[in-house]
């Protein structure tokens, strides 16, 4: 079975987080054979000042699939995008946006 790491760097990303985890559940079990793929979603919070680390636990928690690397403050989107690439296990990797876009 392959695995597929998606890099989600955030940044005071408080109202879209669970709504994105929702959202690509659905997608992903709607479109991709999961006795072929597995997926892990790597959120790298890059130092965000709202309550986005908070969130960020709390899906942490629900959700065996989620993994989270915590900035100490924010040192921008290209290294984050760098730091998820380095955690991720993947054997397919894929950056995205949190905001769906």
């Amino acid at each position: 079975m392959k695995n597929i790491s998606i890099i989600l760097p955030v940044y005071n990303e408080k109202d879209t987080i669970e709504h994105f985890v929702i959202q690509f559940l659905s997608f992903f079990n709607e479109n991709i054979d999961t006795d072929k793929y597995s997926f892990e979603l790597v959120f790298v919070n890059d130092g965000s000042t709202d309550e986005t680390s908070k969130i960020l636990s709390k899906v942490f928690k629900e959700y065996h699939f989620i993994r989270v690397l915590n900035f100490s403050r924010n040192f921008g989107k290209e290294n984050a995008l760098f730091a998820g690439l380095k955690y991720a296990k993947g054997d397919i990797i894929i950056p995205i946006d949190v905001d769906l876009q």
